[in-house]
């Protein structure tokens, strides 16, 4: 009998009901895309939506931005005449 008991004590251990511990909300919480710059040269601008200060140190330098700045920022150009085979002057590239 105490065989018997034992696994009944196991199968209802098994049978618990696991709660998962839920995250705490976040309300401030933005989405982020990596943006590139495309020019040798220090960047610094204000985000147009959200007012953040980014920094691109060189050409190549990556980073992130809010969402809602990207959009604005991947349309900026350097000057108004296409370079080199007619490509325009993009300032940033989005990073996949």
């Amino acid at each position: 009998m105490a065989s018997k008991r034992t696994s009944d004590d196991e199968r209802e251990l098994e049978e618990e009901v696991v709660v998962a511990k839920e995250q705490p909300a976040s309300y401030n919480k933005s989405r982020t895309v990596k943006l590139v710059s495309m020019i040798s040269a220090r960047i610094r601008l204000d985000g147009p939506n959200s007012g953040k200060r980014y920094t691109w140190e060189r050409a190549g330098a990556v980073v992130a931005v809010n969402e809602e700045d990207a959009e604005l920022l991947l349309q900026k150009k350097l000057g108004e005449k296409p370079c080199c085979g007619g490509s325009p002057n993009y300032l940033f590239s989005i990073v996949e």
